[in-house]
């Protein structure tokens, strides 16, 4: 019996030291996933190679959600000009090649050098304008929205009020975006 509960208890221990071991390179959420290498410096998103993503004007909804840790793996506020792309999109990009890692997709943008989480900004995010009646947003790319079309965009408190003016509205319908070149 104490054979069993001391496997047990050591089984159970496993899963919190694997986070803990991993907390100061990526700190887990809803769409990251903890791993033991550093994000790699990024390919230039805007190579030769062709990317629709960035070309095409993106009509979907807008809706906002509460920032965090982003996908990317850098860490904002509410208070920030952000936003999340659909996850079909961001599990799509060109480039994508460690999908165990999403803080190594190219859509978050070049590397900074410095370590993922704990408040240190580990990209050069790329930045897009949304566009809605005669009102325009600049946010830049940081994060993953599981719950979006393809075309969806989804923005921080700050940037829905700045675009829509109205938080109680929650989800906007036919709205442009495009990512600035």
């Amino acid at each position: 019996m104490l054979v069993i509960a001391i496997l047990r208890l050591s089984l159970l221990s496993l899963p919190i030291l694997g986070w803990a071991y991993n907390l100061p390179r990526c700190i887990p959420n809803h769409t990251t996933v903890a791993s033991d290498h550093e994000p790699t410096p990024s390919s230039d998103v805007t190579s030769s190679q062709p990317n629709p993503f960035l070309t095409e004007t993106h009509r979907g909804d807008v809706t906002w959600y509460e920032q965090g840790l982003g996908a990317c793996g850098d860490i904002y506020d509410d208070s920030s000009m952000t936003a999340a792309v659909s996850h079909l999109m961001y599990d799509q990009w060109p480039g994508y090649t460690n999908k165990g890692n999403p803080n190594t997709n190219p859509l978050c943008g070049p590397s900074t050098g410095s370590p993922c989480g704990l408040s240190k900004a580990c990209h050069k995010p790329l930045s897009a304008t949304v566009h809605y009646g005669e009102s325009s947003i600049q946010v830049l790319i940081v994060d993953r929205c599981e719950g979006c079309h393809l075309h969806d965009i989804d923005i921080t408190p700050t940037a829905f009020n700045a675009l829509i003016g109205d938080l109680d509205i929650g989800r906007v319908h036919n709205v442009s975006w495009s990512f600035d070149r």
